[in-house]
């Protein structure tokens, strides 16, 4: 009821993600999540016959007792099970992200309650499986991206209440001034086409949270909900500057739904000693992922919903010397999609 806390259940007791919502802290200052790096950080010291998540080199790399275990057992409560080792990096890193959200939205919607959280951890001393957000080569994992947009100043959240089971749609300011908010909720169905919106046009106090609307079961039940999701788009304007987020809610695991094969297209312009990264979808592609192993560099966001209809464009900070065709050659696109 007073002071800071440390709330390790979820990871070391395996509980489920919405064990979160039970948690009320005041200050929340350790929680965390593990992952595996990327495939280029695994690379660097796993030789290819031992790419396998219980091989012996990626046991010695993993210092938890039953870390490799519990991170892929844990797939069991979100994903369909992976079919390569790449997957598993890439759901694992996934999942981290998840889970940190789940948290920090979570505890960010009970202010004033609650003012703060950090999670374990940002940084890793060598090249392991662990909590970190950025690898030891440098790279960002996908929780680094996501740690962008779940910490911004103003920012739109959905989760089902634990007490009677209702969703509720908060906005949560941490800007300096009254902020004029427009919130678009848009009912999504698999295939990226938007079939309901519902607005709201809420004013906010100076570091305002504020509950913007609960509903009940019976509104979605026009829903399906393993054949639709939502797509929360929030924009503000107030003396402090202007700010958009966007949010995905799901009410079902995504196991649960038969996501699409899509065909993501990409274009590459190089401006200002930089690349303006161009991407489409022809379906709803979640959690869209590029890496660029071999060349060192930062995106301005990563691991997003692409929409069909809605372009992305992404900036990518390079550390070197390259072309436009160097890096298309190289650059891979991941997305979440449980038939594989």
């Amino acid at each position: 009821s007073s002071g800071d806390m440390h709330y390790w259940s979820v990871w070391q007791d395996c509980e489920p993600f919405s064990s979160y919502y039970n948690i009320k802290p005041r200050f929340c200052s350790e929680f965390g999540y593990a992952s595996f790096p990327s495939m280029e950080n695994i690379k660097n010291f796993c030789p290819e016959n031992q790419l396998n998540a219980f091989s012996p080199v990626m046991d010695f790399h993993q210092r938890n007792f039953r870390g490799n275990s519990a991170i892929i057992g844990m797939f069991g409560s979100h994903f369909r099970m992976p079919e390569s080792f790449e997957k598993v990096v890439y759901l694992s890193q996934l999942q981290q992200s998840i889970a940190i959200k789940t948290a920090v939205e979570y505890w960010r919607s009970l202010k004033p309650r609650c003012m703060g959280t950090l999670f374990w951890q940002l940084n890793e001393p060598w090249p392991v499986v662990g909590w970190s957000s950025l690898e030891y080569y440098g790279n960002w994992k996908q929780l680094m991206y996501h740690t962008k947009r779940f910490y911004a100043p103003l920012i739109s959240v959905m989760y089902q209440s634990p007490e009677d089971k209702t969703y509720k749609l908060f906005c949560i300011s941490d800007v300096d001034a009254k902020a004029k908010v427009s919130i678009e909720l848009d009912v999504v169905d698999m295939t990226g086409k938007i079939i309901d919106t519902v607005k709201f046009k809420p004013v906010l106090a100076s570091g305002e949270c504020r509950c913007i609307k609960t509903f009940k079961e019976k509104d979605f039940s026009v829903y399906p909900d393993t054949e639709t999701f939502f797509v929360i788009r929030t924009n503000a304007e107030s003396a402090k500057g202007n700010f958009e987020h966007e949010n995905v809610f799901c009410r079902q695991p995504y196991k649960a739904f038969e996501l699409p094969e899509c065909d993501i297209k990409t274009k590459i312009k190089e401006i200002d000693n930089s690349f303006e990264i161009i991407l489409s979808s022809d379906k709803a592609a979640f959690y869209v992922t590029l890496e660029t192993p071999g060349i060192k560099g930062i995106f301005s966001d990563n691991s997003f919903m692409l929409l069909p209809g809605r372009e992305k464009t992404v900036r990518f900070t390079v550390n070197q010397q390259i072309t436009a065709a160097e890096l298309k050659k190289v650059m891979t696109i991941e997305y979440l999609n449980s038939k594989k």
